[in-house]
C-alpha cells in the first residue's frame, strides 16, 4: 500500500514539474525550431525533415517518453539573391509518469533571412512561431488518501485535458568570415501569451515565458577534420538550464559527390549531466545518438539509468541542378548545427 501511495505521489510531482516547463531535448541542435523559430529555412537545401525520440527513466518507473518530428522549407534563395524565407511545421508529444500526463504540441514557424554584407556571408534572420497544444492527465490511475483507508473515491480536479495557444519570436545572426569558419548567435522568447495551465476550472496557473540564448562555432582544422562547439541557455520562471559541448567530425568521403562523415562529442548540462554523443552523416542524412549520464542529486533515484536520445535528419534539394548550384552566391549560407 505504501508503494502505491509513493507511486501516486511521485507521478503527481512529475506532473507538477512538467506542467511548469516546456518539452526539451538534450539534442537541442537537432530540434532547433523548439528553441528559436528563426532557424526555419536556415539550412543547406530546399527541404529538411527530422524525427527524434527520447526516453528518461527514474527507477523503478518509466517516467518520461518524448517524440517529435516535422519539416521546414527554404524558399526564394535564387529569386532574392542571398535572402529568403523559411516555413516549418513540427509536432512534439511528451508523456510523463503513471498518470499519463501528456503534452502534445504543434509548432508552426516562419522566418525571413536578410543578407547584410557583400564581403562575406553575413545574415540576419527574424522568426515567428504559433503553438497549438493540448495537455491531459489520466486520474483513473491515481490513488488518493481516502482510498488508502476505509474510504474510496477519486478527487475532482475539474478537467482532465485542455487546449491552449501561444506565440513566440526569435532572432538569429550568422556569418562565414572564411570558408573554414562559420558561427551563429541567436535568442528567442516563447510562450508570450502565458497560457493558463491549471487543471482546475477556477484555477489560474500561467505558463512562464521561456527565454533562450544560443551560440555556436564550426571551424575546420584540416581538409577532413572539423570541430563544432555550441552552447544553449534557457530560463523559464524559476527554472534554468545551460548546456555546452564540442563535437569533432572526420570526413571519410572519397569523391566530391559523396558525403560520409563520422563524429563524436560530449555535452555538459550544468550541474546535471554529461552527454556523450555519436553522429553519422551519409549523403543527405544525419543520425545522432546521445545518452544522458546523470551527475546531480537525482543519481540515487535514477539508479544510474540515463536518458537515451536518437534523432534522424534529412536535408536535401528538390533536384540535382539546385544542389549543384548550392555553392554559388545566389544561395545563402547556413549555421552549422
Amino acid at each position: 500500500m505504501r508503494k502505491i501511495f509513493l507511486l501516486t505521489l511521485f507521478s503527481c510531482m512529475l506532473a507538477f514539474v512538467t506542467n511548469a516547463q516546456d518539452i526539451k531535448f538534450s539534442q537541442y541542435y537537432s530540434t532547433p525550431h523548439l528553441y528559436n523559430p528563426s532557424f526555419a529555412g536556415n539550412f543547406k537545401g530546399d527541404v529538411r525533415a527530422s524525427a527524434i525520440y527520447r526516453s528518461q527513466w527514474v527507477a523503478p518507473f518509466n517516467a518520461y517518453r518524448t517524440i517529435g518530428g516535422g519539416a521546414d522549407f527554404s524558399l526564394g534563395k535564387q529569386k532574392f539573391k542571398g535572402s529568403g524565407f523559411g516555413v516549418g511545421m513540427h509536432f512534439f508529444s511528451d508523456q510523463a509518469g503513471d498518470l499519463d500526463f501528456n503534452t502534445n504540441q504543434l509548432l508552426m514557424s516562419a522566418a525571413y533571412t536578410q543578407k547584410l554584407g557583400l564581403n562575406m556571408y553575413n545574415y540576419l534572420s527574424a522568426g515567428f512561431q504559433a503553438t497549438i497544444a493540448n495537455r491531459s492527465i489520466n486520474m483513473s490511475n491515481a490513488i488518493f488518501e481516502n482510498q488508502l483507508g476505509s474510504g474510496s473515491g477519486v478527487e475532482n480536479i475539474g478537467v482532465d485535458n485542455y487546449w491552449f495557444f501561444s506565440l513566440g519570436l526569435g532572432m538569429l545572426w550568422y556569418a562565414e568570415p572564411t570558408d573554414k569558419v562559420n558561427f551563429y548567435i541567436g535568442g528567442s522568447a516563447l510562450n508570450l501569451l502565458k497560457p493558463n495551465q491549471s487543471f482546475f476550472t477556477d484555477g489560474n496557473d500561467a505558463l512562464y515565458v521561456r527565454y533562450v540564448g544560443q551560440a555556436g562555432v564550426n571551424f575546420d582544422v584540416s581538409d577532413r577534420i572539423d570541430f563544432n562547439t555550441s552552447t544553449m541557455y534557457q530560463r523559464q520562471g524559476p527554472f534554468q538550464e545551460m548546456m555546452v559541448g564540442l563535437l569533432g567530425r572526420y570526413d571519410f568521403s572519397n569523391r566530391q559527390d559523396q558525403n560520409f562523415i563520422m563524429g563524436v562529442g560530449l555535452w555538459y548540462r550544468v550541474q546535471d549531466a554529461l552527454i556523450p554523443t555519436f553522429r553519422a552523416e551519409y549523403q543527405d542524412f544525419i543520425l545522432t545518438f546521445s545518452y544522458d549520464v546523470n551527475l546531480s542529486t537525482l543519481t540515487k533515484a535514477t539508479r544510474a539509468n540515463g536518458g537515451p536520445e536518437i534523432s534522424l535528419t534529412y536535408a536535401g534539394f528538390w533536384n540535382s541542378s539546385r544542389k549543384k548550384n548550392s555553392n554559388k552566391k545566389n544561395y545563402f549560407a547556413c549555421p552549422t548545427l
